[in-house]
């Protein structure tokens, strides 16, 4: 199928050619000129909340920044977290009925202490008049600052949403006004979602913009395959392509879309893609979107992974050298799975070493019991290596204590081991079981083994299965000697409390069908989790 796709978009590609498409009166195809600076962009929306402390609207889980933001007392430096992800830039999301004057200012005056790292808005508009003004807005405020994005000394401007409801003269009107204002522009369009459907590409819902824009990105999910038709309709049509890639995408609220992660797998493709079209700039969305879990900022349940990715593959992308030369492994594995089905367990090497690596990945039960075989690869030099179960572990019985845990080893030229990481807990359910996690929305816990937790995080409860109100507790121990940073009790994978450093560690709960995990992150940022404890009718 994928084969057929990818020969489906390039047949849509020359039929546009063929037939031609609509382009405004009097544009010409721009001759596109090389981005002056290998970038990797991040989008970052300043109107998300950091943190869900509420339970009864667990859009976010108990997924949140390892360093929570502006809803919490601790002071954190976004930009230093991007820079140390790989990440050199970042779009400000704007909306037209806000007053963004205060967050382009605050991140203007941080950007300015770091030299090479710059700022654009991406614009979100209903009328000509409103992106106008939020350019002319931008303008003012940029030309204060040295870290405002630009390219061939024009100010970078980002759009969110450019085709929805705007004809391709909507953007000839408002560039021309800005022109006759002495601000000279190089935008970015948001060529939109949806533009790869099954039957290939459909071109001509952009072309028709490419003449209006200097460059264009996808904000979508496409897989690799995807990523190639679209890469190909730039090349053809002599269009910068800026990329666009996301890790996964879980729209929780009502009405919205799922794409599975796969570990990681789905991120790694897209930046294999990006690197094999010869792309100089990526476009990654987002940095803290964690309603829709499409975020690579360092989080409670992804860990530094995703940010270690992003770093790995944008230290290629801008063709500069690895500052560490050390392997890193990583283990990502499902919140939960279901009897009958396979979980998508995942062992990870990003090797910065000049020799190879081995990957071994191992299952086991909750009694520590080996539960299918050891999976192994060989990882070369200066390449992101994986190993995945596959159909290799199917879940056909309850294991011991109904939960199961992985092992990832890494072992050298010499076979020699050098690091390993024990997973989180896969939770273990009845099909249909009321009390799981929507069958349909598959999240993932992720461990780099160099910041595994030293020492076993404990959970004990107290109370029984008919206990109702608050006379029930949860208590969480760390390991001894552990700075604590976070402390929690999920229940059925979604936060009851998220105690922070306040010990001692004990939150009422009302016990009900299912698990309880204690999950503790300390201020090294190292996360551990406790063998969970299951209340129902199968004890």
């Amino acid at each position: 199928m994928g084969a057929y796709l990818r020969i489906a978009g390039l047949i849509s590609v020359l039929l546009i050619f063929f037939l031609g498409g609509d382009t405004p009166q009097g544009l010409a195809m721009p001759v596109a000129q090389p981005f002056q600076e290998n970038r990797v962009w991040v989008h970052y929306m300043p109107q998300l909340p950091s943190y869900n402390p509420d339970p009864t609207t667990p859009f976010y889980g108990a997924l949140y920044p390892l360093r929570l933001g502006y809803s919490s007392p601790r002071n954190i430096d976004e930009i230093v977290l991007m820079q140390a992800s790989g990440v050199n830039a970042v779009q400000l999301l704007e909306f037209p009925d806000e007053d963004n004057t205060g967050v382009l200012n605050s991140w203007f005056s941080a950007a300015d202490q770091h030299p090479g790292f710059a700022v654009a808005p991406c614009i979100t508009q209903e009328t000509e008049d409103q992106a106008v003004n939020m350019v002319e807005t931008y303008a003012s405020i940029a030309a204060n600052y040295k870290s405002a994005a630009k390219e061939n000394g024009k100010l970078v401007i980002f759009t969110y949403g450019a085709r929805y409801g705007k004809t391709p003269d909507f953007w000839v009107n408002v560039r021309q006004r800005l022109q006759s204002e002495n601000i000279d522009t190089y935008f970015i369009n948001d060529i939109g979602a949806n533009l790869a459907v099954e039957g290939g590409l459909k071109p001509n819902l952009v072309v028709p913009y490419f003449p209006v824009f200097d460059a264009s990105y996808t904000f979508d999910d496409y897989l690799a395959g995807y990523f190639n038709d679209v890469d190909l309709l730039f090349k053809y049509y002599n269009q910068l392509y800026a990329g666009g890639i996301m890790p996964g995408y879980d729209r929780t609220t009502p009405g919205g879309g799922y794409v599975d992660a796969q570990a990681t797998q789905v991120y790694r493709s897209q930046w294999e893609a990006s690197l094999a079209a010869g792309l100089h700039v990526q476009t990654i969305n987002t940095w803290n979107d964690y309603t829709e879990h499409t975020m690579i900022r360092p989080s409670s349940d992804w860990n530094w992974t995703l940010a270690d990715i992003t770093s790995f593959y944008s230290t290629k992308l801008r063709n500069v050298p690895f500052l560490n030369q050390s392997s890193k492994l990583y283990i990502t594995t499902p919140q939960a799975t279901y009897l009958g089905e396979t979980p998508l367990v995942e062992g990870l090497i990003l090797n910065l070493s000049s020799s190879k690596m081995t990957l071994k990945l191992k299952l086991f039960d909750g009694k520590g019991k080996s539960y299918g075989k050891v999976l192994s690869v060989v990882v070369p030099a200066y390449y992101a290596g994986a190993v995945s179960n596959l159909n290799n572990w199917i879940i056909n019985s309850f294991p011991a204590q109904h939960f199961l845990r992985a092992k990832a080893e890494m072992y050298n030229s010499a076979g020699k081991l050098v690091q390993q990481v024990t997973s989180a807990p896969i939770l273990v359910y009845v099909p249909k079981d009321l009390a799981a996690p929507d069958p349909q929305r598959i999240l993932y816990y992720s461990i780099p083994a160099a910041r595994a937790l030293p020492g076993t995080v404990q959970l004990s409860l107290t109370g029984n299965a008919s206990s109702s109100g608050g006379n029930a507790k949860a208590s969480v121990t760390p390991p001894a000697g552990t700075k604590v940073r976070f402390a929690e009790v999920l229940q059925n994978t979604v936060q009851v409390k998220n105690m922070f450093d306040q010990a001692p560690y004990t939150t009422p709960v009302q016990l009900t069908n299912g698990f309880y995990v204690a999950r503790v992150i300390d201020e090294q940022e190292r996360v551990g989790y406790s063998d969970p404890k299951e209340m129902s009718a199968r004890n």
